[in-house]
Parts: structure tokens; sequence; C-alpha cells
């Protein structure tokens, strides 16, 4: 069962959601890091434009609206974590933190962390 937590403060959200999954590892994150097969567990994309994969830039469409995110790929380590960063500056930054974790029965604990600030003026 997955588990959410969330965070608000004023100027800025924190949602957590963790997961254990009955896949290794690498079979995790190679539906997290191609593309296409990135909209068959995430309902919140319709379209995923790029490659997944350290330094590129995405295109993420939204659902039933116009609305494009386009995060930077960073701090990639295969099969372990990778972290987006975006936004729409100068209204908020967003960093979303994917990060897997091998469990010795062959699982894989799966922990997505989406920072959300709102900028100051």
């Amino acid at each position: 069962m997955a588990r959410l937590t969330q965070t608000h403060t004023a100027f800025s959200t924190l949602y957590q959601v963790e997961i254990n999954i009955s896949a290794e590892p690498e079979r995790v994150w190679k539906l997290l890091t191609t593309a296409q097969d990135f909209l068959r567990w995430n309902s919140t994309v319709t379209r995923v434009e790029g490659q997944i994969r350290d330094g590129e830039r995405l295109r993420l469409h939204v659902p039933g609206s116009e609305r494009v995110f386009t995060p930077v790929v960073s701090d990639v380590v295969p099969n372990e974590r990778m972290t987006w960063t975006g936004g729409l500056a100068p209204v908020f930054k967003g960093v979303r933190t994917f990060a897997l974790t091998a469990c010795k029965d062959g699982s894989t604990d799966f922990r997505m962390q989406s920072y959300l600030r709102k900028m100051r003026r």
C-alpha cells in the first residue's frame, strides 16, 4: 500500500509518496526512465517529450489543459535516484526526486518527493 504525506507552509508544499514494488530496481528504473513507459503508470502526464537522462530538459504535458512543464533531469544515479527541477519563474520552483532502494527480497522501495516553493517578490 502506498503512503502519501503532505506538508504545507505559506510559501511551500512538500509531497512524498512511498511504496514497495515487487520488482528489482533495474526493472523499476527502466519504467521510470523510458518516456513511453512513464505514461503507463503516471496519470498526471499525457505526453513526455525528450529523453529521461542526466542533463536533458523534458516537456511534460498535463491532462485536460494546455499546460506544459519543462523540468531538467539531474543527479542521475542509475537504478537509485534522479531529480527533476523546473517551474514557472518567477512564480514558483519545483524539485521532484525519485529514489529506489533495493530490498533483500528482490523488491524495491520507491520514494517520490515533490517540493514546490512559491517565489517571494
